[in-house]
């Protein structure tokens, strides 16, 4: 089964923050939320990120475009 939209954001997210050296923690705080809430994006549980598209855009230096890069709805 392909992933969704929020889980393909999570892992992009974990794999930025693991290369920046990052803990979940230090991550959750530059975007002002809770760990949990962090660890829960991550996962793709949620789709905090939406709300916090301009924060994630700066804390990790990419573009909404680039965020997103790789997810195709039309693939199955």
């Amino acid at each position: 089964m392909r992933p969704s939209l929020n889980q393909h954001i999570g892992l992009k997210m974990r794999k930025l923050r693991f290369e920046k050296g990052w803990t979940q923690i230090q991550a959750a705080r530059m975007l002002n939320i809770s760990r949990s809430a962090y660890s829960r994006m991550e996962r793709g549980e949620t789709a905090t990120w939406t709300t916090l598209t301009k924060s994630v855009k700066a804390v990790y230096a990419i573009s909404l475009e680039e965020l997103v890069s790789g997810y195709n709805e039309n693939n199955t």
